[in-house]
C-alpha cells in the first residue's frame, strides 16, 4: 500500500484541479487561474507532496513564487 501513496496523492491533486475548474464552469465563470491552483498545478508538474504537510511547513506562503497561468 505504501508503494501506491505516491500515486494516490497525484490523483487527489489531479481531482482538486479538476473540481476548480468545474466550480467556475458551474458558476458560469471564465476560466482563471489563481495563484492556489497554479500552485496545486506546480505540485503536480514537480511532483510536490501534496498540500496537507507542504502547506503546513510554509505557513501559508508560497515559496516557489506566483506562476500567473494564461488558461
Amino acid at each position: 500500500m505504501l508503494d501506491k501513496l505516491p500515486l494516490f496523492i497525484q490523483v487527489n491533486l489531479m481531482e482538486n484541479i479538476i473540481d476548480a475548474f468545474e466550480v467556475m464552469r458551474n458558476k458560469g465563470e471564465e476560466p482563471d487561474c489563481d495563484e492556489e491552483l497554479s500552485n496545486r498545478i506546480k505540485w503536480l508538474e514537480n511532483e510536490i507532496p501534496y498540500m496537507g504537510f507542504f502547506h503546513e511547513i510554509y505557513s501559508c506562503e508560497d515559496p516557489f513564487g506566483y506562476d500567473k497561468r494564461n488558461i
